[in-house]
């Protein structure tokens, strides 16, 4: 397949995943903080869908690796991003929180 011929294209699959470090011994706090956010999320984006999500492992400091991934057409745009952010910051969720946008390829 000659690489140079796919192209981004902004579909109902684009994709946004937004990573961050949660210290294990607070676990069930932000899980509980992250339920109520994804809740009002929902509320507000019916259309969008959002998946939560964390690595298997712990690393040798006692922390893990989250993500929520949120999926459907629009789910890239400024404002969702933005709210996504005020969410977190109102629900008091762990910062930094690195965010990541992608979009299928076309052939």
């Amino acid at each position: 397949m000659n690489t140079s011929t796919l192209m981004p294209q902004s579909s109902s699959s684009d994709a946004l995943f937004v990573y961050y470090k949660v210290d294990a011994t607070l676990h069930h706090q932000v899980a509980e903080k992250l339920n109520r956010m994804a809740c009002e999320f929902r509320k507000q984006f019916p259309e969008l869908s959002l998946e939560i999500m964390q690595r298997p492992e712990v690393s040798p400091e006692n922390i893990e690796t989250w993500m929520e991934v949120y999926r459907g057409r629009n789910c890239i745009e400024k404002s969702v991003i933005d709210t996504i952010a005020t969410l977190a910051l109102n629900y008091d969720l762990p910062s930094p929180r690195r965010v990541e946008v992608f979009v299928p390829l076309s052939a």
